[in-house]
């Protein structure tokens, strides 16, 4: 084997490891609703410091979020159905209350 072979085939077993630090980094796979001390990891914070930093919803208020948060756990706004119909009169002619109601599909999540 010629040795400049070597040389690249080395280097691109380093360049493949440092990707897949890439995707496996922060919160990649890690998002969590409210403070949840479990829903943490060892990479470099929003505050350029490198060590534990977290994934949850709270970190925005703590300032210890990974520094991929805003992108791995974008905020999720809250969604709702339609309104129903309106609901019919209890007694004809007379005044009354109607109601008509829509419901959460989707509850809002990381800061949305």
């Amino acid at each position: 084997m010629q040795p400049h072979v070597g040389v690249t085939c080395w280097l691109l077993v380093l360049s493949t490891l440092g990707q897949n630090r890439l995707v496996a980094g922060g919160c990649s796979r890690r998002c969590c609703r409210g403070r949840d001390l479990s829903c943490s990891t060892t990479d470099w914070r929003m505050d350029r410091v490198y060590g534990k930093c977290y994934c949850d919803e709270d970190c925005v208020k703590t300032k210890d979020c990974c520094f991929d948060y805003f992108t791995e756990c974008p905020a999720q706004d809250c969604a709702v159905s339609d309104w129903s119909f309106w609901s019919s009169c209890t007694k004809p002619c007379q005044p009354s209350v109607r109601v008509r109601v829509r419901h959460i599909e989707q509850r809002p999540s990381n800061s949305g």
